[in-house]
């Protein structure tokens, strides 16, 4: 419907409550006739209008360009509400999908002894030649040069200020001078303990701290070190997961050591064992030398060591629920799950002397060892790796609180300077500010998919997403991990969706999602996802029209049962569609006018995303949108002040801001304005062309794709 403005006679559409070309209010016909009579008097003269006014149109909506579906020939018949076979998933075509792309998930345990097997091939052949040379084994693939070391010339490389990492000799274990002397033989494991590792001259203590927390699992530890007895040789091997993806490192043990005593360089192994050294060898050597290794977090430690599903429970953030944290505790311990938990090291400013005075140190790694429910009493505790140094507030050793029976149950009398100490739980959450988790599960069914897949970057015929068939309910962890992203400087932002499958085949609700971050790796943490399909999407928005290289990596997905996965070509359509579909299910509404609904999100984003839908059957929207005063973020437009003009029922992605430092924090402050209009162009909101749909113009293809209009509903 339409309305002629009294003033200048221009036609207006029905929405609007001024006059577009001189602001004269809408006039109607009120109190001089019955109310029934006016209104039908007032529907009949904009009908009169609209007879005679030529209604633009909008774009022809584009023919879908995938279906996710897949071919009749590979989808089970599904059974109906009514318990019949229901054929109609076998007439959906799919031409997208990669046949040569297809796998099924496999169990844990299947896959180490896959790995175990070809493992002992290459065993078995290099011991075979060191002993027909009667020579120990040197590993031609991580040689015993400078370039192995890597390149420590920053402040931060080493654990002492100013000093000095070279001329380092490399020496076997029967020439390195220890602490303990000759009063153990070299073994590779002996009663591992958190205390035996010693931190070396490299910055890697998230590493170490890893490796404590697994020293109180030799369950775990063993599936790590496949070579568990010394060998004179001098051949090991061991096994880590790397950027998402299982290795088997063959190294030998030759390690750096300083020239002036012989002593390890670097990590160390009370009572002589040589795991530790071994294992900080064996992920120097996978990533590209030792340098590599400075500076991390806990939680990527344990994701190399176990291969686990990780994730960490930020303490500090301002939703932290409490009642949820501990819920999600007592559930990780009673699964066995592998606990670690760091202290002042967050947002909080923590002063050292009065961490020191609790028995606390900040930037610190502790383990969880229990956690426990006693009545209305919430208790954890915990291990500091040094041994000694421990709680000294309520529920600690020396507490005089502690009633009888439970200080029987639960303080042992034989742990003198073990380092363990009780905590109640709201000392716990006000001293300590992340919990990393990895779920270590023994259990034989549960299972893994791991995909290379790259991300970012242009947009490209060969794009990729992941289509899931879960043929019965069972809870999932997906994971996206960044190849050869050791340093902040390798990263880009990544985000994982996953999505129902619609009937017509096209992305559909979100189900879960990883926050968007610029880390190694993200994930969407447990989701139960019951019997059907989903398609897995991965993005980095970032690079998007700006990077014309991709960025490689690995797809991850642990779950209960095994699943079936087929990776298919991912048109830009589909991965605006599952933006899109993110936006409406997360965002937030900007108040605006009728029939216009912008959408913004910014949690859990890294910057944020906003998006325009546009209900209105005939009357196009103007957005404008002014980001200036934002701080540390770019824009996926190139600019921070951009306009649109929105065909009828049609939505666009209009801008993605994207922290840009990710050391530093970042500031959003936006501004939008939107008005409807019967005319297509932006008028006086594009200062080059009042006909066109976008200011300033889309730079490049890759821009133009992500952020083109496109129907609401198709």
């Amino acid at each position: 419907m339409t309305w002629s403005c009294s003033k200048c006679t221009l036609i207006n559409h029905d929405a609007m409550r001024i006059c577009e070309a001189c602001g004269e209010g809408k006039q109607v016909i009120n109190g001089l006739l019955p109310r029934g009579l006016e209104r039908n008097l007032n529907d009949f003269a904009n009908a009169i209008t609209e007879i005679f006014t030529v209604t633009p149109k909008p774009p022809r909506p584009p023919e879908p360009a995938y279906n996710i579906l897949p071919r009749s020939r590979s989808i089970p018949a599904r059974l109906d509400d009514s318990g019949q076979k229901d054929g109609s998933a076998g007439r959906q075509i799919e031409e997208s999908i990669d046949f040569n792309k297809t796998t099924y998930s496999s169990t844990i345990r299947d896959k180490e002894k896959r790995d175990w097997d070809e493992a002992k091939n290459i065993y078995d052949g290099i011991m075979s030649t060191c002993r027909a040379i009667n020579d120990c084994f040197i590993d031609p693939d991580f040689p015993h040069t400078d370039a192995s070391l890597g390149d420590f010339h920053r402040s931060g490389d080493v654990v002492q200020p100013g000093e000095q990492i070279k001329n380092l000799i490399w020496l076997r274990p029967d020439r390195i001078f220890t602490k303990d002397g000759r009063r153990w033989v070299w073994a590779v494991f002996r009663d591992p303990r958190p205390s035996d590792i010693e931190q070396g001259s490299i910055g890697d203590c998230w590493l170490l701290s890893a490796m404590a927390i697994l020293a109180e699992r030799p369950d775990i530890l063993e599936h790590i070190i496949i070579t568990k007895e010394y060998n004179p040789i001098g051949v090991y091997q061991i096994r880590v997961c790397v950027d998402g993806e299982w290795r088997i490192i063959t190294v030998d043990d030759f390690f750096p050591c300083r020239p002036e005593n012989r002593a390890l360089a670097f990590a160390n192994g009370r009572k002589n064992q040589l795991w530790i050294p071994l294992l900080e060898k064996a992920l120097a050597k996978a990533l590209g030398s030792y340098a590599k290794l400075r500076a991390g977090r806990t939680i990527e430690g344990l994701s190399m060591l176990t291969g686990a599903s990780c994730e960490v429970i930020h303490l500090e953030e301002e939703d932290a629920c409490p009642d949820t944290i501990w819920v999600t505790l007592l559930s990780s311990r009673e699964a066995g799950y592998v606990m670690g938990c760091s202290c002042g090291a967050g947002n909080r400013r923590a002063n050292d002397a009065e961490y020191k005075k609790k028995g606390l140190l900040t930037r610190h790694a502790y383990s969880i060892l229990d956690v426990r429910q006693e009545g209305t009493t919430r208790l954890l505790r915990l291990r500091n790796p040094w041994g000694n140094f421990v709680w000294k507030g309520e529920w600690s050793d020396q507490w005089s609180g502690w009633p009888a029976s439970m200080k029987a149950r639960l303080l042992p009398t034989n742990e003198p300077n073990s380092g363990t100490f009780w905590i109640s739980f709201s000392d716990f959450m006000a001293h300590f500010d992340a919990v990393d988790i990895a779920r270590v599960r023994a259990g034989q069914g549960h299972a893994e998919l791991r995909v290379p897949m790259a991300i970012g970057g242009p947009f490209t015929g060969d794009d990729r997403a992941m289509r899931l068939v879960v043929e019965s309910n069972t809870e999932v962890c997906i994971s996206m991990f960044q190849s050869g992203s050791r340093t902040v400087d390798d990263r880009v932002d990544i985000l994982v969706c996953v999505h129902e499958v619609t009937p017509t085949g096209h992305v559909g609700e979100l189900v879960a999602r990883s926050p968007r971050k610029i880390e190694n790796f993200v994930s969407t943490g447990e989701v139960f996802l019951r019997q059907g399909h989903y398609v897995v999407i991965c993005h980095s928005l970032s690079t998007i029209g700006v990077n014309p290289l991709k960025s490689k990596g690995t797809l991850v997905i642990h779950s209960n049962r095994p699943i079936f996965g087929e990776q298919l070509l991912c048109p830009p359509q589909m991965y605006t569609d599952s933006l899109a579909s993110l936006v409406v299910k997360e965002g937030k509404i900007h108040s605006s006018v009728d029939g216009c609904v912008p959408r913004y999100l910014n949690k859990d984003f890294g910057g944020m995303i906003m998006m325009i839908d546009n209900f209105h059957e005939k009357c196009y929207m103007q957005v404008r949108l002014d980001s200036n005063g934002s701080e540390n973020v770019t824009s996926s437009r190139q600019v921070m002040l951009i306009a649109d003009s929105i065909p009828p029922m049609h939505r666009q992605i209009i801008m993605i801001l994207s922290h840009f430092e990710s050391s530093q924090s970042y500031l959003i402050r936006h501004h939008i304005s939107v008005r409807g209009s019967r005319r297509s162009g932006l008028q006086d909101y594009s200062s080059l062309d009042p006909n066109a749909f976008h200011f300033p113009p889309f730079q490049n293809r890759d821009i133009a794709l992500l952020h083109e209009y496109k129907p609401v509903f198709y």
